[in-house]
């Protein structure tokens, strides 16, 4: 099963927002439908303090001491 199987399996999120530090109603409450579609991981990369980037591996980022993450 893929990331995308994933996602495509996801149904819609809808949000309405709710009364804070208010005592009355909120007139036309405010809605918002949450959906995602295709999805893309970039690769691992790593900036270094001058700036440049340089590609992250796995076994690299556990001997840093750093996240193995990506931006989705």
């Amino acid at each position: 099963m893929s990331v995308q199987t994933i996602v495509e399996d996801c149904t819609a999120i809808y949000l309405k927002a709710e009364t804070q530090h208010t005592s009355g109603e909120i007139k036309d409450q405010p809605r918002f439908l949450l959906k995602f579609d295709q999805n893309y991981f970039s690769k691992l990369t790593h900036w270094e303090k001058d700036g440049s980037p340089s590609p992250m591996m796995p076994n690299e980022a556990r001997l840093r001491n750093l996240d193995h993450s990506a931006p989705l």
